[in-house]
């Protein structure tokens, strides 16, 4: 096993990863989906969101704990995050259940289960019992809010403090079936979120032509 190990990190494969994905081909995932989890365009806009997190603002928090919204299958988007930032928490929320079951493996060979949690419900869904409950959560992460609706809708019924971070990203491909609520510009994306206090907020044109968005900041 260890020369196993040793061979794909030679040629640039993480072993985890190798494994999490063997083990989904033989459960029937779709391979597609796999690779697009890790496609250029997915890791440039996580990369993106990760670089200009405030991290100053964040740093004020004596234990960080972290929601992702519609996290898929967590991964490398945990990895970004647990190597920028000194995280107590993290939870993965997702009401695709596949999702999460991948998600689960690849924090169990991580041996990461003392920090990533999941919940397998909807994002606007509260969550006051368990690890990591609303009240506690210093930042919430959505990289998928062209899928769902407006932030104030989605946290209408949360226990977020004032001063909770969201870091949201959004796009204007409304070509896609199920984007249900794409943006128009930035200014729209912005609008929408009504946050108060923006740390940063800006847009890049992908290789697809079509426009992303970040806007990170809170209701203080």
């Amino acid at each position: 096993m260890m020369r196993v190990t040793l061979a794909l990190k030679n040629i640039g494969i993480d072993p985890i990863y190798w494994k999490v994905w063997w083990d989904a081909l033989h459960e029937d995932y779709d391979p597609k989906v796999l690779l697009d989890s890790l496609s250029p365009n997915q890791l440039e806009c996580k990369h993106w969101l990760i670089d200009n997190l405030p991290l100053d603002e964040l740093r004020k928090f004596n234990n960080l704990n972290i929601h992702l919204y519609a996290g898929w299958f967590g991964y490398p988007l945990i990895d970004m995050l647990l190597e920028k930032l000194d995280i107590n928490k993290i939870t993965n929320i997702d009401c695709d259940n596949s999702a999460i079951a991948l998600s689960r493996k690849y924090t169990a060979l991580k041996n990461l289960d003392h920090k990533v949690f999941f919940r397998e419900h909807k994002v606007e869904e509260p969550l006051n019992d368990g690890s990591n409950k609303d009240k506690d959560v210093r930042l919430v992460i959505n990289t998928s809010s062209e899928h769902m609706p407006d932030l104030p809708e989605l946290i209408k019924n949360k226990n977020y403090k004032d001063r909770c971070i969201f870091a949201l990203q959004s796009n204007n491909m409304e070509y896609v079936d199920d984007h249900i609520n794409c943006s128009t510009n930035l200014d729209n994306f912005i609008e929408k979120s009504k946050l108060t206090k923006i740390f940063f907020a800006d847009s890049f044109k992908m290789k697809n032509g079509y426009d992303r968005y970040t806007v990170i900041g809170n209701h203080e």
